[in-house]
């Protein structure tokens, strides 16, 4: 699975059972702009659109 956004800061959780993860936008914990992305058999990966 992979998740293409908008430039902006995100807090992001990534999760999944069997693979890996990759989160390439920038994050802020903080932030209300929120991602959740979770495969139970696959890759996840939350990047830049563009």
């Amino acid at each position: 699975m992979t998740v293409g956004l908008t430039p902006a800061r995100y807090k992001v959780t990534a999760e999944t059972g069997n693979g890996r993860t990759r989160v390439d936008v920038p994050q802020d914990p903080r932030s209300g702009h929120v991602v959740t992305a979770r495969s139970a058999n696959g890759s996840v990966a939350v990047r830049g659109a563009g």
